[in-house]
């Protein structure tokens, strides 16, 4: 027979997780074809991460890139991008100095940019497959100079042609 003292102890490690509310850990829900992720996002460049700043209050971060080619979207130089502040609540991980392949989403009806675990977003040295597909995109300066030659202002990329500056 079980003494009370241990039935006291059991009870105590087995109830409070049951009476916890749910925590769900980030989850993908599909995993889109690159392509098709290169139309829903609203740009998708390459950079080297300069600097990241926690915001308030620390459910997000705010990082900085140096653009160097750019495959959608009508950026400059230096783009700030959002992410969740960690991986469980989908925020990708960028470390300073590493340059990555981002896909960004504009935030809620906002201008700021955002990306996560779920957007594609990858190193640079595994987008290989990425830049096959989408080709050698533009600099920063080559979209400032022909920006003004673009059918409107939503980015190089629009209705599934890819502009090319010759």
């Amino acid at each position: 027979m079980l003494r009370p003292a241990l039935l006291t102890v059991i009870a105590a490690l087995l109830i409070p997780p049951l009476l916890c509310a749910k925590a769900w850990p980030c989850t993908c829900c599909s995993q889109e074809l690159v392509r098709s992720t290169l139309d829903g996002a609203e740009a998708v460049f390459s950079g080297t991460v300069l600097g990241m700043e926690l915001n308030e209050p620390r459910y997000s971060r705010t990082v900085t890139l140096q653009v160097e080619r750019i495959w959608k979207g009508m950026l400059g130089k230096e783009v700030r991008v959002t992410t969740a502040s960690d991986g469980a609540a989908c925020g990708y991980h960028f470390e300073v100095g590493q340059k990555y392949m981002v896909y960004a989403y504009r935030s809620h009806g906002t201008t700021l940019l955002r990306t996560g675990l779920c957007t594609h977003t990858k190193p640079l040295a595994e987008a290989e497959p990425d830049r096959k597909l989408f080709g050698v995109g533009y600099t920063p300066a080559e979209v400032e100079r022909f920006a003004s030659q673009i059918d409107g202002s939503s980015g190089l990329y629009q209705e599934g042609v890819q502009y090319r500056c010759e």
